[in-house]
């Protein structure tokens, strides 16, 4: 499986989505959210490895005060 996660609507709420896939191999991550939108609702959210919100591991935010994404982001700071 993959270990590609996001929380894709930080720092509204804290969900976080693993990829889904079976390989690891791969550019274009997926996951799904559930009960979002509305009761019984499923969410596909799709990314990819190069979105500035993926990460591995454990979830750590940015070192730079304000920055709402994960630590060691590629690219601009996103406030």
């Amino acid at each position: 499986m993959c270990d590609v996660k996001i929380r894709p609507f930080w720092p509204r709420n804290d969900i976080e989505l693993q990829c889904e896939m079976d390989s690891a191999e791969h550019e274009t991550h997926q996951g799904t959210v559930r009960n979002y939108a509305y009761p019984g609702s499923v969410t596909v959210i799709t990314w990819l490895t190069g979105d500035r919100r993926s990460f591995l591991g454990e979830w750590k935010p940015c070192y730079n005060k304000g920055c709402v994404l994960p630590a060691w982001h590629h690219g601009n700071h996103a406030f």
